[in-house]
């Protein structure tokens, strides 16, 4: 896993924004042959339930597919050709009349596209190409203004709200956004589409008990982007999932903290007990092991040379560090 937003608290927690380098804004790291191969079956198989575009969203699914285009051309090693893409992953991807379903087939993010009508007070979603979402459906949300869009999320309130709407307001075009959600899921699947009355149950039994050994953790590269020409904004949804049992001691030390800084519905919507209790065994066994635990600070959204020598000073002195 090569994002860890629960390893700091301003990631580890809402909104947790940061600038990000346009020519960052998507990815394609070692997951891309095989995300991209279910892509293409869902865009076969179950091109009604992935892909969606309202009138109203048609001219910003152009500019986004051109932009697509030109991003992985410049920096993702695919080729253009008479009426297709060829990607990095060596498949030929055509060239269609319907731009959402071309972006669908040419990255491995999820793209969804907002835009905020005149006099309303939200950003409406009127376009997307969603295979990986965690736990909603494209189809119950296309059409629908923000705080609609995160019904059955018990946090997201209208003070939250307020916010998410100021940060669509206020991204500005060539200067992207990211921010990193993460989650406890029971499954590696990536396409998991749930009914807003299928979710609110799921909601309401996340407590109960189980082995946290059969969990996964589920984090998302989530990006904003402002389309120049229409002005829409672009939430882009890069996914990784990895087994628990591939966390190391740093990563139960920092969920430990991190379940500490929420407030209780939050912690029970983030993680099951099982998971919890185990985050803080371990950290109750370095206490009674009498190992030395260090703590240091900084801004480290972009790494240099001076933040690595004092990591590394920081943590010669200490058992673990924070």
């Amino acid at each position: 896993m090569t994002l860890r937003p629960w390893a700091q608290t301003r990631t580890a927690h809402p909104p947790g924004i940061a600038p990000l380098d346009e020519s960052q804004w998507l990815q394609s790291d070692a997951t891309y042959a095989a995300q991209m191969a279910l892509r293409d079956e869902l865009a076969e198989t179950r091109p009604g339930a992935v892909i969606g575009c309202l009138p109203e969203g048609a001219a910003a699914a152009d500019e986004l597919r051109a932009l697509v285009i030109a991003h992985i051309t410049e920096h993702h090693g695919a080729r253009r050709g008479a009426g297709a893409i060829e990607r990095r992953d060596g498949v030929r991807a055509p060239l269609s009349d319907a731009p959402m379903a071309d972006v669908c087939r040419l990255v491995a993010e999820d793209l969804l596209i907002l835009h905020r009508p005149a006099g309303a007070a939200e950003h409406v979603l009127v376009a997307g190409a969603l295979c990986f979402p965690s736990n909603w459906m494209l189809t119950e949300k296309i059409g629908k203004a923000l705080m609609r869009i995160h019904l059955p999320v018990a946090e997201y309130d209208d003070r939250l709200g307020a916010r998410v709407q100021r940060l669509h307001d206020g991204v500005a075009a060539g200067r992207p956004l990211i921010r990193a959600n993460w989650n406890f899921v029971s499954t590696p699947e990536l396409h998991t589409p749930t009914p807003e009355a299928e979710k609110a149950v799921r909601r309401r039994t996340r407590a109960a008990p189980g082995d946290w050994r059969d969990g996964w953790i589920r984090v998302e590269r989530q990006t904003l982007l402002r389309l120049p020409r229409t002005g829409a904004v672009v939430f882009g949804i890069q996914t990784m999932i990895a087994p628990l049992t591939g966390c190391t001691d740093e990563d139960w030390r920092d969920f430990h903290r991190a379940f500490a800084e929420m407030p209780e519905d939050q912690r029970i919507h983030k993680a099951g007990p099982h998971i919890r209790a185990e985050a803080a065994r371990r950290v109750a066994a370095w206490q009674r092991a009498g190992l030395k635990v260090g703590f240091t600070n900084g801004c480290f959204d972009l790494i240099h040379p001076g933040h690595i020598a004092l990591l590394t000073f920081a943590r010669a002195h200490c058992d673990r560090l924070v």
